[in-house]
């Protein structure tokens, strides 16, 4: 379910052994308080029923501090335990590639999240180590364009110091001689993300919601979310009546007033996205990206290829459990993201794709983004 990528570049540029040893280290503080919450938590029932072991000799009273320290070293083992295997399988997963024009990092484990950055756009390269980094010997290569996701997700981290100057100096050289990148390896096929053949295009009129329309699964994949966010919600607030309630009348009364909520809460999120989803369209046109929103009042907005900073592809958890993912096209101007559902900031969203279809999109993006900053230029 999870298997081991790499590539040519990665394999020149490896990770260190002791990136696991220090996320192990980081995961001691956030654990241990856990696991003392949970024993603490464990000793307090022992006090309220405490346990009286009946043996041949005097009877033994077991109570807070064997609660506790029970409690305690049981959390702690399954949270140490977990944390082992999920940091074993977030390097094995951990994936980054030098293609022709642009820097691929691909990382996550249940919600993965893959960014391309375009060596002209890249503003800031920088090595730097937190307290942990340190400690281990490690250090952080981080690639930032102008948006503010390229300065979160762009970056390889937990290399030793001749893999972080081996990195900075190809990234530096492939600023400053863009025409050196074509001489770099393609991004490799072992990527769980990673497009199934080359694309080629020689036009764009052909690429729209049209022909990349929202997977029908994600419709489902919405009416889930909106349920169990209806579901949270409501319960939360009718857990809030019921508490000062205590006539059976009054525990009806508000039970259907509950119960009314929420299928209007339901409807509404449902409704919205339906509405959403009928308004919902974009295309490439020759020279940039066309994108009409809008779920009361509609808004259009286009995006010049030459502008488009980077290209992340990402999956929710409940977009993998349906194989689907979002493609997410970012440049320089925040309030570009109004074209997403949710009216977030973080770029235009074009979600609802398969796998398949995510990665298609993601190559013709990183074509025309090189092919309008060639134009530009």
């Amino acid at each position: 379910m999870f298997p081991a990528v790499t590539s040519a570049f990665k394999e020149k540029h490896p990770l260190s052994p002791r990136k696991f040893w220090k996320k192990m280290l980081g995961s001691i503080i956030g654990n241990g308080v856990l696991s003392v919450i949970f024993g603490g938590f464990c000793g307090m029932i022992a006090m309220i029923y405490p346990v009286l072991l009946k043996t041949d000799g005097e009877p033994i009273l077991i109570n807070f501090p064997i609660f506790f320290l029970l409690g305690f070293v049981l959390l702690a083992m399954v949270l140490f335990g977990f944390s082992a295997w999920y940091f074993k399988v977030y390097i094995r997963t951990y994936f980054y590639d030098a293609g022709e024009g642009y820097l691929t990092i691909r990382k996550g484990v249940f919600t993965p999240s893959e960014i391309h950055v375009m060596y002209q756009k890249i503003q800031d390269v920088y090595v730097d180590q937190d307290l942990f980094d340190r400690i281990m010997g490690l250090y952080d290569v981080h690639i930032a364009s102008a948006t503010v996701t390229s300065g979160i997700e762009a970056h390889i981290d937990g290399v030793d110091a001749a893999t972080a100057d081996s990195l900075k100096n190809f990234l530096l050289s492939s600023i400053n001689t863009p025409s050196q990148s074509s001489a770099v390896p393609a991004p490799s096929q072992s990527s769980a993300l990673a497009a199934n053949s080359p694309i080629e295009l020689s036009s764009t009129n052909n690429v729209s919601s049209e022909t990349f329309p929202i997977d029908p699964k994600w419709l489902i994949s919405s009416v889930i979310s909106s349920l169990f966010t209806t579901i949270v919600l409501v319960a939360f607030f009718g857990f809030q009546f019921f508490s000062g309630v205590s006539s059976m009348t009054g525990d009806i009364s508000i039970l259907l007033g509950v119960i009314v909520i929420f299928f209007v809460i339901f409807g509404l999120q449902v409704g919205g996205t339906l509405l959403w989803k009928a308004n919902f369209s974009w295309v490439f046109t020759p020279d940039f990206l066309e994108v009409r929103t809008g779920i009361i009042s509609k808004r259009e907005a286009h995006m010049p290829y030459s502008s488009i900073q980077d290209v992340l592809i990402k999956q929710s958890l409940i977009e993998r459990l349906f194989g689907l993912c979002t493609v997410t096209i970012q440049n320089a101007v925040a309030v570009s993201g109004g074209y997403s559902k949710k009216g977030s900031s973080n770029g235009t969203n074009l979600p609802g794709q398969p796998l398949a279809k995510g990665n298609e999109l993601v190559a013709i993006v990183r074509k025309m983004s090189q092919q309008g900053q060639a134009g530009r230029v």
